[in-house]
């Protein structure tokens, strides 16, 4: 699948295709804060992301011009190209969005991990919620979960 290619996460890829939307819509300059706020991704979670995105070239971050205590972050040609991959799917495949997104993801994107313990009260909170489990990485709670069925996604991953 292409995102494992390079090296990309479902989450990663999300952030990048939200970050070229508000690109398009003409805000001058990106923050941090906003990125956080379209993808509903907590500051914590968005400082990796955008860590390891700048690393592989898919994002710049430099000093804004209006505040020089915040970075402004734009999209790299590489994200773009990533793009328009998932265009020619949509295209030439006749696939809607959602199934050309599929064919780019990780066929092992998803991992099940059944007997695992966690602290009762992660087990009620809120969708969209945000918590680390030690050692392992940043999740949130997703919009499926139950007290009594608990799901977690993860969005960033620890260093093994």
């Amino acid at each position: 699948a292409l995102l494992s290619e390079k090296e990309l996460t479902g989450v990663q890829f999300g952030v990048l295709m939200a970050l070229m939307r508000m690109e398009k819509e003409g805000p001058e300059e990106i923050s941090q804060r906003a990125l956080e706020e379209r993808t509903r991704v907590s500051h914590a979670t968005m400082t990796e992301i955008l860590k390891r995105l700048e690393k592989k070239g898919f994002l710049r971050m430099e000093q804004s011009r209006r505040d020089r205590r915040f970075k402004c972050i734009q999209a790299a040609q590489k994200a773009y190209r990533l793009k328009d991959e998932l265009a020619r799917l949509q295209d030439e495949e006749g696939l809607s969005y959602a199934e050309a997104r599929a064919q780019m993801l990780n066929p092992d994107n998803l991992h099940v991990m059944n007997g695992c313990y966690i602290e009762p009260f992660a087990a009620t909170m809120p969708a969209l919620s945000y918590l680390q489990f030690q050692r392992i990485g940043y999740f949130n709670v997703d919009p499926d979960s139950t007290p009594d069925h608990p799901v977690f996604n993860r969005t960033v991953g620890l260093k093994s």
